[in-house]
Order: C-alpha cells, then sequence, then structure tokens
C-alpha cells in the first residue's frame, strides 16, 4: 500500500532499518523492535513487538518540527529520542538513540525537511532558484 500512495523511493529500505544500539537494552525489553532510517526524502520508524510491529513511514516535506527528549532514565543510559512532529499532532518517534546520534539525527532531519519544503514551494510557485 505504501509503494501506492508514497512510490518507489519510500519503500527502498522498509527492510533495512538502524536498529537500536545496545544502552536500549536496559531501556526497554522491545529493543530489537526499535530502529530507524531517514532517506531519500523519507523518514522511516520501527516499533512494537510480536504481532503488533508498526512501520510508519513519513515524508520529510510533511514535518513540522523535530524534538529531542530525554527523559530521567535515559540520561542515565546515555540515551535520548528523536521525535518528527507531524501536521495533526502526529509524530514520529525514533526511540531510545544514543544522545550523540540523537543530536546527529535531529540535524540531519531538520535539515532535510527544510530543503524538501524549500524545494516543494519553488516547484509548486514556479521560483525555482
Amino acid at each position: 500500500m505504501v509503494l501506492h500512495l508514497l512510490g518507489p523511493d519510500a519503500v527502498s529500505h522498509l527492510n533495512n532499518p538502524l536498529p537500536a544500539p545496545p544502552a536500549a537494552r536496559k531501556a526497554t525489553f522491545f529493543h530489537r523492535a526499535l530502529g530507524y532510517r531517514l532517506s531519500r526524502g523519507y523518514f522511516t520508524a520501527w516499533s512494537g513487538y510480536f504481532l503488533r510491529n508498526v512501520t510508519t513511514v513519513c515524508p520529510v516535506h510533511r514535518v513540522q518540527s523535530v524534538s529531542t527528549r530525554q527523559g530521567p532514565w535515559q540520561r542515565r543510559l546515555g540515551l535520548a529520542s528523536v521525535y518528527a512532529d507531524l501536521p495533526g499532532g502526529g509524530s514520529v518517534p525514533a526511540a531510545h538513540r544514543t544522545t550523540s546520534e540523537a543530536a546527529d539525527l535531529a540535524t540531519r532531519l531538520y535539515r532535510a525537511s527544510m530543503d524538501e519544503a524549500e524545494a516543494r514551494h519553488a516547484k509548486f510557485t514556479g521560483t525555482d532558484e
């Protein structure tokens, strides 16, 4: 269904998530089900366990803001979570990443969303710069 809605670029990396770091084992039992991938204009996050695995694919140009959150337990373990906030109040999380990885992901996601939004704006308004 994702292939038909978003195109082939959205599904090219669906079987290749970046897994959670080893420190995430102490934060959750389901660390093996956590993953993310940022590529070709799409941010994809994996979460869940057993039969309730969830894969969320988000076009980067739809991201309104990017936030990094760290609770006390994550701070103790050196982890943080990155959230891509979407229109309508939803968000796509990349949970339990190392703090350096979370900072890098937040920066890359912000830059990608700004670049994609500017490119789409220029395309639709006819002001290619």
